[in-house]
This record gives C-alpha cells, sequence and structure tokens, in this order.
C-alpha cells in the first residue's frame, strides 16, 4: 500500500512534518524499506504563514467584506475561484455550479510544490486580495505588511 507523508530535514535527521506524519512511521516495522524520493516539495512553514497571511487578510476585511468572508478558509476559496481553480458541476436539476476542484490547480501539499504555490501566491492570490479584499491597501504597504509574512526566507 503506497503511502505520502512529508519530512524535515534538521540537521542530518529526517522528522516527521505532521502527527500523521509521525503516526505513519510509528506504523512501520522494524526492517520495513521506504522508497522516497525527493521533489520540490512545499515548505510547511510557508504553507502556515500563508494561513496567517490569510487570517491577517480577514482581520483587515471592511464589515460588508468580513460577513462574506468570515474566515481565511472562505477567503482561500475565493481566490481559488477567481483563479479558475474549480471545476463546473451540473446538478440533477440543471443548474451549472462551481465546485473548487482538488484536480484543477489545488494548492494540496502533493499537488502544488514549492516553486508553484510562490507564484500561486505573488501571480494569483496577491492580485486578488488586492483587488477584491484589500482594495485601500496599495501594493508596496501589501508587500510590506502581508507578503514578508511569506517570503522573509
Amino acid at each position: 500500500m503506497e503511502r505520502e507523508g512529508f519530512l524535515v530535514k534538521q540537521g542530518e535527521w529526517l522528522i516527521p512534518a505532521t502527527d500523521d506524519d509521525r503516526n505513519e512511521i510509528l506504523s512501520l516495522k522494524d526492517g520495513d524499506i521506504v522508497p522516497y524520493k525527493l521533489n520540490d516539495a512545499r515548505r510547511l512553514w510557508r504553507n502556515k504563514k500563508y494561513w496567517l497571511l490569510l487570517k491577517k487578510v480577514q482581520e483587515h476585511l471592511s464589515e460588508k467584506m468580513a460577513k462574506k468572508f468570515p474566515t481565511p478558509e472562505k477567503i482561500h476559496t475565493e481566490i481559488k475561484l477567481q483563479n479558475g481553480h474549480f471545476d463546473v458541476h451540473v446538478t440533477l436539476g440543471g443548474k451549472e455550479t462551481y465546485v473548487v476542484s482538488s484536480k484543477v490547480g489545488s494548492t494540496a501539499f502533493k499537488n502544488m510544490g514549492e516553486k508553484r504555490f510562490k507564484e500561486f501566491v505573488k501571480n494569483e492570490a496577491k492580485p486578488t486580495i488586492l483587488k477584491y479584499f484589500l482594495k485601500d491597501v496599495d501594493e508596496e504597504t501589501f508587500d510590506n505588511e502581508f507578503l514578508n509574512l511569506i517570503f522573509n526566507d
């Protein structure tokens, strides 16, 4: 059975990135061989900072927008919808609806590596946030006060 998880390099060691990854490793038997491949894996800390950025955006929304987008998750969903990361689903009644897709531009770790995630934030999330969510914030202020949360390596 194929499983997927993430490890974090600390010195000479590879440490499980999440509790789920730790539990998967604990389920292995002594002597089990675990294949791996190195890829453009997104950094867990950058993902966490992205969610902090969305939380900060949500805290700065106008009252009207805060009612429409009460959580960072709602903002993230809208960013994906505004940038075409959806499938069109036709209901049994014939109504077309948009469904954020795990296939079309998913931001999940397994679907979006570090390079693509940086592009998503800079080329899709940032313009969408400035256009729809923080209309009164100029690009320089956004970069200094919001985007630097993610990209100050």
